[in-house]
């Protein structure tokens, strides 16, 4: 399975009719830009793709000022997140989820987490052919979220790391 959990893939051959997909591999370039940028009827989405064994979600610095910058100008932005475990004694049954986070609540989600539940737009389990992708496409094309501009201010300026 790839870093990023297998999403961008798993996002195109789930989220087909209509849609227009585009990959990014920016990092060179546009440091920060998300993984996965979608359009559909004229809304254009970007998903940054991660996957996690624990509750920890890594962004880099980068990857939180694009996404709370693109919110706070209108954009619609989302953090995806795939959440695989193996069943043990210590972690319990086995887990593979996918957590559809609010973009505009990248900060709090880099500093607190899946288990803090802030952004959390939803979450489903059992793996790919599980997950409610009727409701992932709802999410991401009606949810908008509404971030102050001045909250975003501070991670315009965020260092390209």
């Amino acid at each position: 399975m790839s870093s990023d959990g297998g999403l961008r893939q798993l996002f195109r051959d789930h989220l087909r009719a209509g849609w227009h997909w585009q990959s990014l591999e920016t990092t060179l370039v546009a440091p920060g830009t998300p993984d996965l940028n979608g359009c559909r009827d004229g809304t254009e989405v970007w998903v940054e793709n991660k996957q996690t064994t624990g509750w920890n979600v890594t962004l880099r610095p980068a990857q939180v000022a694009f996404l709370v910058a693109r919110a706070a100008a209108g954009g619609r932005t989302f953090v995806a997140v795939r959440k695989v475990s193996s069943p043990g004694p210590r972690r319990g049954v086995a887990v593979d989820a996918l957590y559809l986070c609010d973009g505009a609540r990248a900060r709090e989600l880099k500093t607190g987490g899946l288990r803090a539940g802030v952004g959390i737009l939803g979450c489903w389990n059992g793996g790919p052919g599980r997950w409610d992708w009727p409701a992932v496409e709802r999410i991401l094309l009606e949810y908008h979220s509404s971030i102050p501009a001045s909250l975003a201010g501070a991670w315009r300026r965020a260092p390209a790391t």
